[in-house]
């Protein structure tokens, strides 16, 4: 399961964070397209 699912109109966005990194998927229907990853602050 996603660490956080933000849900805007029919747009959703998955951010999972693993290690330290953290990864966003940007779901709409059925398309999904990574949108970043980001190195965390350690």
């Amino acid at each position: 399961m996603a660490d956080d699912i933000d849900k805007v109109g029919p747009l959703e966005t998955w951010t999972y964070n693993v290690s330290n990194r953290s990864v966003e998927f940007v779901i709409a229907g059925s398309t999904v397209t990574l949108r970043k990853t980001d190195d965390k602050a350690e």
